[in-house]
């Protein structure tokens, strides 16, 4: 197990967190197939979904409690968490039926500055899921 510690301003740590999974996690195979001319490119994990789940847990954080965000990276799954979890305002039914759309910013500010380097838009938007 290693285990990468991310210091100074959260703009740094976030794209340090960032180039690292993008140059150490994240893998493409290409398979090529007969009678084809354009290869088939599959990667592991998606860089798009991860920056804005990464991004969404320092905008959601609550820095109130003194924890870190942790990226856990598996074999099978990449685990992200950020303390203090869901806003209240998600229900558990809404969980469950994958609607979780908060109508609270924790923090705007936050949120501003991760808007202006075009990390998060925080129109409720999110990452669609397919």
């Amino acid at each position: 197990m290693e285990e990468r510690i991310f210091k100074g301003p959260i703009n740094e740590q976030l794209k340090s967190a960032l180039l690292y999974i993008k140059n150490n996690v994240i893998a493409e195979k290409v398979f090529k197939e007969e009678n084809k001319e354009e290869a088939i490119r599959v990667k592991n994990y998606s860089f798009v979904a991860l920056e804005e789940f990464i991004s969404n847990a320092i905008y959601q954080r609550s820095y109130q409690i003194h924890e870190r965000i942790t990226i856990r990276i598996e074999k099978e799954q990449i685990e992200i968490t950020s303390f203090r979890g869901p806003d209240r305002s998600i229900s558990d039914e809404d969980m469950k039926n994958f609607n979780m759309r908060a109508r609270r910013f924790r923090n705007r500010r936050i949120g501003d500055f991760l808007k202006e380097l075009h990390l998060v838009e925080g129109r409720n938007t999110g990452f669609l899921l397919l």
